[in-house]
């Protein structure tokens, strides 16, 4: 039982660390977080969210992956080398693809005419609404690029 518990939470350690030290990350969950937050103004169906869900948790997975390849190939070879670089941009490319089909899904899922106008006419007759928008980006933009622990 033990066991399993820790495993859990050296996960648990390896996810935070990963957050302290990738921008990329960081971005990738703000994206998650704003997909989640308008699926509930959207009002999502149950298949519309677990699109949407598998997506966002596809694009995460995948930047964990590429950070530890990337971490493991410094660790590996610290100086350059050509099949180091290869072994990260193939990597890289990995999210790269998960992150262009979960656009392409958000474009299919919140590309409702009707279901954007519904929410532009909710956010433009509610200024706070929109003042609360403005906060959670501008608090987005520094957890993405103002943290950073290495």
């Amino acid at each position: 039982m033990f066991r399993k518990v820790n495993r859990f939470v050296v996960a648990i350690k390896g996810i935070c660390h990963a957050i302290r030290t990738e921008s990329h990350l960081r971005f990738h969950l703000v994206a998650c977080f704003y997909v989640i937050f308008f699926g509930f103004l959207y009002n999502l169906s149950g298949v519309e969210w677990g699109i949407a869900l598998l997506c966002a948790s596809s694009v995460i997975g995948f930047e964990l992956i590429n950070t530890a390849v990337e971490s493991l190939c410094d660790f590996v070879q610290p100086s350059f080398h050509p099949l180091i670089k290869i072994t990260k941009d193939i990597s890289s490319g990995g999210v790269l693809v998960s992150a262009l089909f979960a656009f392409a899904n958000g474009i299919i899922i919140f590309g409702n005419r009707d279901k954007f106008l519904f929410i532009l006419n909710f956010y433009l007759s509610y200024p706070t609404a929109i003042l609360s928008l403005v906060v959670t980006i501008i608090v987005s933009v520094i957890f993405i690029f103002f943290t950073n622990s290495r």
